[in-house]
C-alpha cells in the first residue's frame, strides 16, 4: 500500500491550477518518462500525461479534474521530488461582461464567418456565449466543436470576448465540468455560463454541488434561468447565487407581462443574492419595435445585457435593428 508521506490534498491539483506545486508534479511526470512541458499550469495536456500515467499504472482513468492521491504518493515516492509549496486559494473569479452580448447556440446559424464579423461591428456586440454541450438524462449533445476553427480568428480581430454556456441537469455534473471547463480552457474563453431550468426544480443540493465543482475551476461563472421567479418556486434560485452573475431571462414570449416584469425580475435576482445581474432580453417571437419597448424598460445595473438569441435575431432584420440601435443606459 502506498502512503502519502507529504500530507498530499488531491484538491490542490486539480484542472486549472497553477504554482510550484503544479512544476513539481510536472517534473515527476518528466523524471518518469513523460514528454510533458514544465510550464507550473495544469492544463489539457497534463490532464492527458496524468490520464496515461494513471492507465500505464493499471488503476484506470480515476482524474476527475483532479489527480487522485495514488498517483500522486506514486509520483512524489519515485523520484524523490518534495512537492512545491501551495499557492493561497485565490477569492472567487468575479468578472461579468461588458456592454451587449449574444447567446449563440450553433455558429452555422450565425451566417459565414465574414456576416458574424460585419454584425459584431456594426450592432456593437462586445461579448458572446457559444453553446457547447445540451444534457438529457440518457446522453448528452455536443455543439460547435467542428465549427470552432472557423470562428476563432473573426472574435479575436473583432475583440470580442467569448463565453462558453451549455444546459445543465441534475445528476451529470461531473460530465457538466469536464466538458465545459476543457472547452474554456481549449477555446481561451473569458468564463462559463450555466443554463438551468426546471430539471432542477427541488434540487437545492445538487445545485449546490454544482455550484461547487464550477466555481473550484477558479472561472468566472455565471448561471442563466427565468425571468420571472414567481412563477418558479422549485428552483434553487439562491443555491446558484455564488456565481459571478445571474441573467434572468425577461423575453416576455407573448409580450403579454406587466410593465413592472423587467424591474421586477432584476430586483428578485437581487434579492436572491446575486451582486451582478445581467439580464437576457428577447431576440424572438417580437418585432423589432416590440423588443425595443421591452428593453426600454430593463434595467441594466451592470452595464450589461444579453439576447436570446442570434439564429432568431436572424429570422427579422428589425429584430438586429433594435438591437443595434440599442444604447445602454
Amino acid at each position: 500500500m502506498v502512503t502519502n508521506p507529504f500530507d498530499i490534498d488531491p484538491k490542490d491539483y486539480k484542472y486549472g491550477a497553477a504554482g510550484d506545486h503544479i512544476v513539481s508534479l510536472q517534473e515527476s511526470l518528466v523524471f518518469a518518462g513523460y514528454e510533458l512541458k514544465i510550464d507550473g499550469d495544469f492544463g489539457p495536456e497534463t490532464k492527458r500525461v496524468i490520464e496515461q500515467f494513471e492507465t500505464d499504472h493499471a488503476h484506470g482513468n480515476t482524474l476527475s479534474f483532479a489527480v487522485d492521491i495514488r498517483s500522486l504518493t506514486i509520483l512524489f515516492n519515485q523520484v524523490r521530488i518534495e512537492p512545491g509549496p501551495i499557492p493561497p486559494t485565490p477569492p472567487p473569479a468575479s468578472r461579468v461582461p461588458e456592454g451587449k452580448g449574444m447567446f449563440i447556440r450553433s455558429l452555422l446559424g450565425t451566417g459565414t464567418v465574414e456576416n458574424m464579423k460585419e454584425y459584431i461591428v456594426e450592432r456593437g456586440i462586445q461579448w458572446i456565449a457559444v453553446q457547447r454541450i445540451w444534457q438529457y438524462p440518457d446522453n448528452s449533445k455536443l455543439y460547435n466543436a467542428a465549427q470552432w476553427e472557423l470562428y476563432r480568428e473573426a472574435w479575436e480581430e473583432t475583440g470580442c470576448d467569448l463565453w462558453i454556456w451549455g444546459w445543465a441537469i441534475p445528476g451529470k455534473t461531473d460530465e457538466y465540468l469536464e466538458v465545459m471547463s476543457t472547452t474554456a480552457a481549449d477555446w481561451s474563453a473569458v468564463g462559463i455560463i450555466i443554463d438551468a431550468e426546471a430539471p432542477w426544480y427541488d434540487e437545492a443540493g445538487e445545485a449546490t454541488l454544482l455550484m461547487d465543482k464550477m466555481l473550484a475551476t477558479g472561472l468566472p461563472i455565471g448561471v442563466t434561468s427565468y425571468g420571472a421567479p414567481w412563477f418558479h418556486a422549485p428552483f434553487p434560485f439562491e443555491e446558484f447565487s455564488r456565481a459571478s452573475f445571474g441573467a434572468p431571462q425577461i423575453y416576455d414570449s407573448d409580450n403579454s407581462m406587466s410593465d413592472d416584469y423587467p424591474t421586477r425580475s432584476v430586483d428578485t435576482w437581487l434579492g436572491f443574492g446575486y451582486v451582478h445581474v445581467v439580464p437576457a432580453s428577447a431576440a424572438y417571437g417580437k418585432t423589432g419595435t416590440q423588443m425595443a419597448e421591452l428593453l426600454s424598460r430593463t434595467p441594466t445595473p451592470d452595464d450589461a445585457i444579453m439576447w436570446w438569441d442570434w439564429y432568431n435575431a436572424n429570422a427579422d432584420p428589425g429584430r438586429w435593428d433594435a438591437i443595434g440601435e440599442y444604447v445602454l443606459p
